[in-house]
């Protein structure tokens, strides 16, 4: 069996996120929700084909606003980490890729909204001769992608049977007040806000941890878990948050996103992680198997680690089908990328940067 591969990027910019994920449910874009707030009072939303260098824009933009003093947030795109899907400048400017899967449709066209078109830099001739090999790449990177969707949809149903086995066996009460612990040492605040900051996602080089609540937090919590059961404590603290009255920082499990997997209070800097390797310096360890009274898994245990060997099966596969799509998709991007015309699209840029960020 294959075993699942975990990847830990570290070493990219503290506000780093992701704003869509491939999910057991399909692709689950959160651009409704991180695009979208009232906050943001310019959005552009940048149209072309793979290899056009949608990434590479919003790179140089974001490059030019840092270098100006401006704050961005990055969100990188889940299948391949290395590409962007969008950045967020101090809150109130916003560039993202509006191309499918992750369409974006503007609302005030001209006032809000503004399209960004990286199509008028490519040769369309030189396209339409690369036509048959456009279609078959496109149909068989969609192909893969069915799969992968098909992969984690089983892998998603088999993790509910086994929530279903483990949560039987969990003393919620005991849950409830280490987390209330926890909350005693975050201030109160005026009105409670529920922020998407996704660092989890799974893609063509298997599954991807973005360290941004980490790098952030002054206090961590590191959560051990051998029964998948975390993302129950991580609800106990955001409905403690609600109540509290806080600004919070949510990240949602990948795979089923109904189930938080990190939270981030951003104004007491105080995050709460689930460990999936290494437990990162300085933070404090939460054990899940404090709160699990194993003699009630006495004759389910054998059925749980099947369950989970099938998962894990499964979730290989979905890594490998997407690591295909991966392939097909690259491939379409150096097609696109010899009918660019990428120095006129830099002047572009660079004449964007010096009107949009003025």
């Amino acid at each position: 069996m294959k075993k699942v591969t975990y990847n830990l990027i570290d070493d990219a910019p503290k506000d780093t996120y992701f704003a869509a994920v491939n999910s057991g449910g399909g692709f689950l874009s959160y651009f409704p929700q991180v695009f979208g707030s009232d906050k943001i009072k310019k959005r552009y939303v940048i149209k072309g084909g793979p290899g056009t260098g949608k990434s590479s824009f919003m790179r140089r933009v974001a490059e030019y606003a840092e270098a100006c003093g401006r704050r961005v947030e990055y969100y990188r795109c889940s299948s391949d980490p290395a590409s962007l899907d969008g950045i967020v400048i101090d809150r109130v400017c916003a560039l993202l890729d509006g191309t499918a899967p992750h369409v974006y449709e503007p609302k005030l066209i001209g006032v809000q909204d503004h399209i960004v078109n990286l199509c008028q830099f490519w040769d369309g001739e030189q396209l339409e001769k690369r036509r048959g090999d456009i279609v078959s790449l496109t149909t068989l990177r969609s192909g893969e992608y069915r799969k992968a969707y098909g992969y984690l949809s089983a892998a998603s149903g088999l993790n509910e049977i086994n929530d279903s086995i483990a949560s039987s066996a969990l003393d919620t009460e005991k849950m409830g007040a280490a987390a209330g612990r926890i909350l005693r040492q975050i201030d109160d605040g005026e009105s409670f806000m529920l922020e998407y900051r996704i660092v989890n996602a799974v893609g063509l080089s298997g599954f991807t941890h973005l360290s941004s609540f980490e790098k952030k937090a002054s206090r961590l919590y590191a959560i051990v878990d051998s029964y998948e059961l975390s993302w129950r404590f991580l609800s106990a603290v955001i409905e403690g948050a609600a109540e509290k009255r806080v600004r919070v920082q949510v990240s949602y499990d990948p795979i089923e996103p109904h189930k938080p997997d990190g939270v981030y209070f951003p104004i007491d800097k105080t995050a709460l992680i689930i460990c999936h390797g290494d437990i990162p310096e300085g933070a404090t360890v939460i054990n899940m198997a404090r709160f699990v009274m194993g003699d009630r898994l006495q004759g389910v245990k054998a059925e749980y680690r099947y369950n989970r060997r099938l998962r894990d099966a499964l979730l290989g596969a979905a890594e490998d089908a997407l690591g295909r799509a991966g392939k097909y998709h690259f491939q379409l991007e150096d097609m696109y990328k010899e009918c660019m015309d990428f120095d006129s699209e830099r002047v572009f840029t660079e004449k964007f940067c010096r009107e949009a960020l003025k």
